[in-house]
């Protein structure tokens, strides 16, 4: 394509994006630059390119990149959180903070904002300022799944289950029908270990709105992990892809319950999304390399599962992914 047409903008970006894949960031900023260049306009070109200077160690290059596709996009978190972590790397934490409370005077009504405040508050021990962040995120977009886990991370970390049980059966009791407080219960029955009394919450979600996406992801996985009948989870997967198709946390659902139907390659195209979005989760990228592996790809196996071990070495099969990894080596 770029053979035949230089400029065009969709290939620019895919050639950059595959050569980021392999490493290869020099190769990648070139095809970004030339993004920016013909569509200075355009985003995606700057978050791009503040990706591959990131990757060769510039962050004041990157810094700039990010700004201005932020700039073009106020809407654009993935670009905010980037600065955020850049500012982070570089032991700044104040004024990460500062960043994106400065962002929501432009978008104050962008629940994915609130939820990254909350998170950079939570890394600072600022567990009130958090829970606030989160609940406001929730209170704008009560789809937004990743709020809901980040919520239940931070009760997780204060031990403070009874408390927040007490508080949402309560808001249950003078609002039935409203949906947050069924799927915060829900996150907190898991965390505890209890997922029949978290599927109980999920349920009576979706019994008031039948595609309520955070609920039937969770939902799903619950299924699948614990016994349930997996074409139900699969269903309720579906429909919570269909919801939020740009989710990744639900694409890695969708994507485990394939694989655990041996349907390795609908099962890869969806972890390689959601790997892709969550790169530094090591339970998708060990998702990824069990898939790769059962599809016989033993070279991306190996590579998913390293990288799934070099993030953590404890979480829910990891012993399996240390042992697939003496098999593939």
């Amino acid at each position: 394509m770029l053979q035949e047409q230089p400029k065009h903008l969709r290939a620019l970006l895919l050639k950059g994006r595959a050569l980021l894949g392999k490493g290869e960031a020099a190769q990648a900023a070139a095809a970004f630059e030339a993004v920016t260049r013909e569509a200075p306009e355009e985003a995606l070109g700057h978050y791009y390119l503040g990706l591959a200077y990131r990757l060769q160690q510039q962050p004041q290059p990157a810094l700039a990149a990010f700004e201005r596709a932020l700039a073009q996009n106020p809407d654009f978190v993935n670009a905010l959180e980037q600065i955020a972590a850049l500012h982070l790397a570089q032991g700044q934490p104040a004024q990460a903070l500062a960043r994106v409370k400065a962002h929501l005077e432009k978008v104050p009504k962008n629940a994915l904002v609130y939820n990254l405040l909350g998170r950079l508050y939570a890394a600072q021990g600022k567990d009130a300022e958090a829970e606030a962040a989160f609940k406001q995120a929730i209170a704008l977009d009560e789809t937004l799944l990743v709020a809901y886990l980040n919520l239940g991370n931070l009760y997780a970390k204060q031990q403070a289950y009874d408390r927040a049980i007490a508080q949402y059966e309560a808001v249950i009791k003078a609002n039935p029908d409203l949906l947050p407080p069924y799927m915060l219960l829900g996150v907190i029955y898991d965390r505890l270990g209890q997922p029949d009394k978290a599927n109980a919450y999920y349920e009576k979600a979706l019994a008031i709105n039948p595609t309520f996406a955070p609920a039937a992801n969770n939902l799903a996985w619950n299924y699948a992990e614990y016994g349930g009948n997996i074409d139900v989870a699969l269903s309720l997967a579906q429909t919570a892809k269909e919801q939020l198709p740009e989710a990744p946390a639900v694409s890695d659902t969708l994507g485990w319950i394939y694989y655990k139907k041996n349907a390795y390659t609908k099962a890869i195209s969806l972890l390689e999304e959601s790997a892709e979005q969550m790169a530094d989760n090591p339970l998708v990228h060990y998702h990824l390399g069990m898939a790769y592996y059962k599809k016989g790809d033993h070279d991306r196996a190996r590579e998913a599962l390293e990288r799934a071990l070099a993030l953590s070495e404890d979480f829910p099969g990891a012993e399996e992914a240390r042992r697939v990894l003496e098999e593939v080596r």
